[in-house]
């Protein structure tokens, strides 16, 4: 199996006005509120994936999306196997955490250009 898939994140956009969300987002509290329009928390890029499956071994390889300011290669594997009438798993993987765009995509400082998170 290929696969390629598109990707899109979109987290709103950093409220200047806000001075609790800035103490939390890179260096804008130390540097001080800048005066142009608040960054959009916007990431795309395209996901690459290999793998290969039958009916005892699952194995597969890619990356987070190629495009976000970080990413990483991901993969996993999976065994089975029976010991009638018991079947054992092991299943070891290295996969995104995809509840954030900071964990997922990483992000980038307004001021300094820093890259952290993903």
């Amino acid at each position: 199996m290929i696969q390629l898939d598109t990707v899109n994140v979109h987290a709103g956009t950093l409220p200047f006005s806000d001075p609790a969300a800035l103490q939390q987002y890179g260096k804008i509290q130390a540097l001080g509120t800048p005066s142009a329009n608040s960054p959009s928390q916007v990431d795309k890029g395209v996901t690459l994936a290999l793998g290969y499956e039958n009916d005892s071994l699952r194995v597969d390889i890619g990356s987070t999306p190629l495009g976000f300011a970080v990413h990483h290669v991901v993969v996993g594997i999976k065994l089975r196997h029976s010991f009638d009438p018991v079947y054992a798993f092991l299943d070891l993987s290295k996969r995104p955490v995809t509840s954030s765009l900071v964990s997922y995509a990483g992000a980038r400082d307004p001021f300094s250009g820093e890259v952290w998170g993903g």
